[in-house]
């Protein structure tokens, strides 16, 4: 649902009362982890309500300040971060399985390997995400944020602050069109034919955490 503000309403009331809305989403998404059916989804809609609350808070990020805008949306990364570790794996492997055919993945040793090995940390941390403590400190660390952002001060003036930001999404989806259109042709991805790997990579080469075997 897109962001609406109510009639009459100042910019600064309804970006409060947004984003005060959203916190409120993600603290239900999080008590949803403690039912076993239904995790990966109250994980996905808890990543999908941050990523909406740290673009609010690059919206007013002029009158913030960039040091607290960077603060703000530094702890809502972390959050984001310890939901998303078991669901990026679970990707990695359906990227794995889709790419690799069966045959290759039977006879290639190592890729059983890697594929253990990210099978056994997925479910790792899965049962970390699942249990209670975790939960609490997740949800703890969302209502500090909710708290301090209260106390913000967003100017009660409204154009100026869409305009500025606006202006600023402009700019940069501009830049980054140049930069597509002014690279090298032979530099943009193209697919590539499968072929086996000489080696394991290290779990710190592949931006795994380390657990044990």
């Amino acid at each position: 649902m897109p962001f609406c503000l109510k009639r009459k309403e100042s910019v600064a009331r309804g970006w409060h009362r947004i984003v005060h809305n959203e916190f409120d989403a993600v603290g239900v998404s999080v008590g949803a982890l403690r039912r076993a059916d239904g995790r990966e989804e109250a994980v996905h809609d808890a990543r999908r309500h941050l990523k909406r609350l740290r673009a609010l808070y690059q919206l007013c990020r002029e009158p913030l300040g960039k040091e607290l805008c960077a603060r703000e949306t530094a702890i809502l990364r972390d959050v984001a971060h310890d939901l998303a570790a078991a669901r990026d794996l679970e990707v990695r492997l359906k990227t794995l399985d889709d790419l690799i055919p069966p045959d290759a993945l039977r006879e290639d040793a190592h890729l059983r390997q890697l594929r253990r090995q990210w099978s056994r940390e997925r479910d790792h941390l899965r049962q970390a995400v699942a249990r209670p403590d975790t939960q609490r400190g997740l949800i703890r660390s969302l209502q500090a944020a909710r708290r301090s952002t209260s106390l913000l001060p967003i100017p009660q003036s409204d154009w100026p602050l869409l305009a500025h930001a606006f202006t600023r999404a402009y700019r940069r989806a501009r830049q980054g069109w140049r930069d597509v259109m002014d690279s090298p042709k032979n530099s943009w991805p193209i697919a590539r034919p499968y072929r086996p790997p000489t080696s394991l990579p290290s779990r710190s080469r592949v931006g795994l955490p380390e657990f044990p075997p």
